[in-house]
This record gives C-alpha cells, structure tokens and sequence, in this order.
C-alpha cells in the first residue's frame, strides 16, 4: 500500500486502487482506502466537520476506513468516521453518514441498506482501468 501523511494524520491508498476524476479526498481526519477499490468520478470523501453544539464551533476530525474491492458510485459522499466494509457497494449520489457493512449495497440520502452483493471473496483486478492513483 502506498501512503502518506498529511498534518499528522495517516492516508493510505491500497495496491490497484482507482480514484477517478473530480474526486474530493478531505483527509484531515486521516484516510485508509483499501485494495482494488474503486472511487468513480465525483466522490467526495470528507474527514473533518465542526462541533455545531461547541461556542467556538471547533473542528472535528474522524478517519474514514474503505475496505478491499468496495465501490462508490459517482458523486457519492462519506463523511467523517465511516467506515465501508469489505467489497460494499455505495450507488451514486448516496451520502453516508454511517457504516456500511462488507458486501451491503446501500444507497439514499442518507444511505441505507437496499440490497447485498452477492459477488464474494472477489479477487479481479481493476488493471484495465486508468487511474489516477494506484
């Protein structure tokens, strides 16, 4: 796995992992992104957020966790603290404000459980596509 660090704070991007265009990765909170993960165009993964009920209205940062062979459809959002569980699906569009469990499909906004994949214990490759990190 690649990674890096960003103002202390861990970001790892898995072997043939594929983060396609217009993807927003906010990692202040950190970031972990698994292998063979696929990001389609217009993902926003959003690690920080502010206390609303705080006077000074300081910043919270929470790690987001996606695990092996997901995939997040287009213009998908996860917010800080989520974690997505092994070869889960999130359908374009969707906003993910908790966990999703491995091989659940959730969609919605915010995102709920409306199926499950039944592909398990994946081992493609995401070689042929052209991505910008992997």
């Amino acid at each position: 796995m690649a990674g890096l660090r960003g103002q202390g704070r861990r970001v790892v991007i898995g072997k043939g992992s594929v983060i396609n265009y217009g993807c927003l990765l906010y990692v202040t909170g950190g970031l972990v992104i698994g292998e063979q993960v696929s990001l389609a165009p217009g993902v926003w993964l959003i690690t920080g957020s502010h206390d609303i009920n705080d006077p000074e209205h300081r910043d919270v940062y929470k790690p987001i966790v996606i695990g092996n062979y997901a995939f997040l459809g287009a213009r998908a959002t996860v917010l800080a603290g989520v974690t997505i569980g092994e070869g889960a699906v999130v359908m374009a569009g969707a906003v993910v404000t908790r966990d999703v469990p491995p091989y659940a499909i959730v969609g919605g906004v915010p995102a709920r459980v409306v199926g499950e994949r039944q592909l398990r214990n994946p081992s493609y490759s995401l070689a042929h596509f052209h991505p910008l990190f992997g």
